[in-house]
């Protein structure tokens, strides 16, 4: 029985091995290759032909050939992710190169031009494809066409053809992530949805202006930092941050009562925030400067720094008070060492109740003497001296 366990392992063994030996060096290979730019944006009219150039970097030590192919793409979900079509129409079909591989020399750096030849019947607005590098040499279809295999790596073109182009889009979503309201504090997070209903690309370009409960700016975003472009026919999902300090990710919400609340009130602290917000979504895009908006509102609430600050503060209420009737008490100690308890019980009551008018207050005031002079004793007066002595 044994000896039929190890050769399963045995076996197991040998055909991991296999895989690896055949995946690993494909996904380090292409990956030790950079292209450079990965993106390229054209605009030309009908019946052209434009001429660029793009860099190749071989990282590795040795000498490497990687194939060339090309492939339209269009958007994958909402996310800006390209969707590879093995549809060699269109673009695919207008770029061409002088090459069909290239090979480079370890860590050997070379520059590879293209062209892109636009028919003259070509219709107005936007074309994408890539032009991708790989390690495998690209197969042919059943339509004839090249399809790529393996790992590969591409650069990205973008190609405006010129004419009647249509840009209707706009905001069909913009909220807080999950609808979310109420908030301790910084960060927020938000997102927006913009639909593209043209025929060339868009890229929206504008913030969103944070306000407090009293209309005072408090921050304003990029709406588009990443420069994201939502392609023809599609939408595309962007995620935007509101925060003071970079996002502090609680791996482990554990530990003591003290513990997490310690950790709460430190973050609510350095991304203070308080009351209610308004965040205002103002875009433009488009050749022609079409303008979208769109408002939300959310509360930032720090309750664990709140709960801190109130019993703080009650710890000074009371122990202020508690110091003033021990300051009183103390007075009126040193009051009845000098005046005599009767004068001063009959000078507090009076004084209380001397307020309520202005005679009354005068009285108070006129107290004060008589009770001394009550308390003093006597002046000394000298013997009167007789006429005759």
């Amino acid at each position: 029985m044994s000896s039929v366990s190890s050769q399963y392992r045995f076996i197991f063994i040998v055909v991991f091995i296999i895989i690896v030996a055949f995946f690993i060096p494909s996904y380090y290979s292409v990956h030790a290759l950079t292209i450079s730019p990965a993106r390229v944006e054209f605009k030309t009219d009908p019946g052209t032909r434009i001429d660029s150039k793009f860099t190749l970097i071989n990282e590795q030590e040795e000498a490497k050939t990687f194939y060339i192919s090309y492939e339209n793409f269009d958007a994958k979900g909402e996310t800006g992710t390209p969707n590879f079509i093995n549809d060699h129409t269109g673009l695919a079909n207008w770029i061409s190169s002088p090459l069909s591989s290239v090979t480079l020399n370890g860590k050997e750096s070379r520059n590879y031009t293209f062209s892109i030849t636009v028919p003259k019947n070509a219709e107005p607005g936007g074309y994408f494809s890539a032009i991708f590098l790989s390690t495998v040499p690209p197969s042919t279809s059943e339509e004839g066409a090249q399809v790529s295999i393996g790992a590969k790596v591409g650069m990205l073109i973008l190609l405006t053809v010129n004419g009647d182009i249509n840009e209707d889009g706009g905001i069909t979503e913009f909220d807080t992530v999950q609808n979310r309201r109420f908030y301790t504090s910084l960060p927020v997070d938000m997102t927006y949805r913009f639909r593209n209903d043209g025929n060339d690309r868009i890229q929206p370009k504008g913030d969103i202006v944070i306000k407090n409960m009293v209309g005072i700016k408090s921050a304003r975003i990029n709406a588009n930092i990443a420069e994201g472009n939502i392609l023809p026919k599609s939408a595309r999902r962007f995620n935007v941050t509101w925060a003071k300090r970079d996002k502090e990710t609680v791996i482990n919400d554990t530990g003591s009562f003290i513990h997490r609340l310690k950790r709460s009130v430190n973050i609510e602290w350095h991304n203070f925030a308080f009351g209610r917000y308004s965040a205002n979504l103002n875009l433009e895009y488009g050749t022609h400067g079409q303008s979208a908006t769109a408002t939300t509102h959310f509360f930032v609430l720090p309750w664990h720094l709140l709960l801190i600050v109130l019993i703080l503060l009650i710890i000074i209420v009371f122990g202020m008070k508690h110091a003033l009737r021990a300051y009183n008490r103390s007075l009126m100690k040193k009051l009845e060492r000098q005046m005599g308890i009767e004068n001063v019980r009959s000078f507090v009551a009076q004084s209380r109740n001397g307020h309520e008018n202005s005679e009354n207050d005068n009285d108070v005031r006129k107290l004060v003497p008589n009770v001394h002079h009550a308390v003093q004793p006597p002046p000394h007066r000298p013997p009167k001296r007789h006429a005759n002595s």
